[in-house]
């Protein structure tokens, strides 16, 4: 824990109007503002300086962190970079270093029950932005440089549409004969949900320099890649990523197969493979190597990284992706019975997710996965049909 650990603080702010328009019913317009101060995060409490990536040779004052010549590719020993406080090792800080701030334009419109209907629809237009949105998941990418983090928030729903409605057909209120008990007691109800998708980050899926980060050993493979393009992805969706992102792996891969059909016969040399050089990934850099087997025969593999040799992390913000929005619409259809003053039956229909819309959840972020992106591998949903009946004496 940090010296100075405390419990966060937080500003609120709301201002509502509201008006009635019927004797029924009401609007209301609103504002709403939360600022938090002192949130939790966790912070590499021991990081590794930055180090000039070269051979590693001892007198050249460089760092080899990934255990590979930079100029042939062949293996050398690792050398890291040193800590800030060389005689501790990977030590996570719990510290307040952590800020958020939320603003949303809040709108109702309120149809209390009469005659039967009764109808709500809710619409927020918000913003939300901190620096870390959980203490366990809030890993500070550059312990020298916390706000780099600042970012919008894992919860950050820029527009949400709320509705539900309740009718009661006006057939047979009375319930007394059978035909009134035939037709009468029907109710429809519904609920949809509208919701922009969640925000995400693109992450290496490795530690990016070995131990010199260190970000493996204290929060998992949280380390983010650089950016490869110059399209803003922060725009796109991620369909559009990732059938962009296939067609540049394809692609590499194949200019890799070429260039290992066109080496030369020869003895067998480990090192980076010639030829051509291969096209970076929307969020990794490719390298092609050359491997020998035990009986000396050449063999070749694609490495796909998101950071250059020699760097802790890339320079891809936190969060820059957004998955697919959110659609749904749920419906009840009931028929109330009333048998007698002390029995009544109800039978009931409920279908979830109505028009069978697939909700995607958020995919494989990591950038050396080959199910990378791939919103298709996620449990979108599907419909739902519930039949109940129920007795009430």
């Amino acid at each position: 824990m940090a010296a100075d650990f405390r419990l966060p603080s937080t500003d609120q702010v709301s201002l509502d109007y509201q008006r009635e328009l019927t004797r029924n019913t009401v609007i209301r317009l609103g504002y709403a503002g939360t600022w938090g101060h002192g949130l939790l995060q966790s912070v590499d409490g021991n990081p590794r300086l930055p180090c000039v990536y070269g051979s590693g040779i001892a007198g050249t004052n460089t760092c080899n962190n990934t255990g590979i010549d930079p100029y042939t590719g062949a293996s050398v020993p690792t050398v890291l970079a040193p800590q800030v406080g060389p005689s501790r090792g990977a030590l996570l800080l719990r510290a307040n270093s952590g800020s958020s701030s939320y603003n949303a334009l809040q709108a109702s419109f309120e149809k209390r029950f009469s005659q039967g209907f009764t109808a709500n629809v809710y619409y927020t237009w918000s913003k939300f932005i901190d620096t870390a949105s959980d203490i366990f998941d809030g890993y500070v990418m550059d312990a020298f440089n916390p706000n780099a983090d600042r970012a919008r928030s894992l919860f950050d729903y820029p527009q949400r549409l709320s509705a539900n409605a309740v009718y009661q057909l006006p057939f047979g209120k009375s319930q007394t004969g059978f035909s009134d008990r035939v037709l009468g007691g029907w109710q429809v109800s519904t609920i949809v949900t509208l919701q922009s998708g969640a925000p995400f980050s693109v992450l290496n899926g490795s530690d990016p320099a070995g131990a010199q980060a260190g970000i493996d050993v204290l929060a998992g493979l949280s380390a983010r890649p650089n950016v490869y393009t110059n399209l803003d992805v922060s725009h796109m969706s991620v369909a559009e990523l990732y059938t962009l992102n296939q067609k540049l792996r394809n692609q590499a891969l194949a200019t890799a197969a070429a260039n290992f059909n066109a080496l030369p016969a020869g003895p067998c040399v480990p090192g980076l493979l010639p030829g051509a050089p291969l096209n970076n990934l929307l969020f990794a850099r490719s390298t092609a190597r050359i491997t020998c087997s035990a009986t000396g025969m050449p063999a070749y593999t694609v490495e796909f990284n998101g950071v250059e040799p020699g760097q802790r992390f890339g320079t891809a913000g936190r969060n820059i992706l957004r998955s697919d929005g959110r659609q749904l619409v749920d419906l009840s259809l009931a028929k109330n019975t009333q048998l007698n003053e002390r029995f009544s039956l109800q039978l009931r229909a409920d279908v979830f997710n109505l028009f069978n819309h697939r909700n995607f959840g958020i995919p494989d972020a990591q950038v050396n996965s080959a199910n990378f992106l791939n919103q298709w591998a996620t449990d979108g949903g599907n419909r739902r049909i519930v039949l109940g009946l129920r007795a009430t004496f």
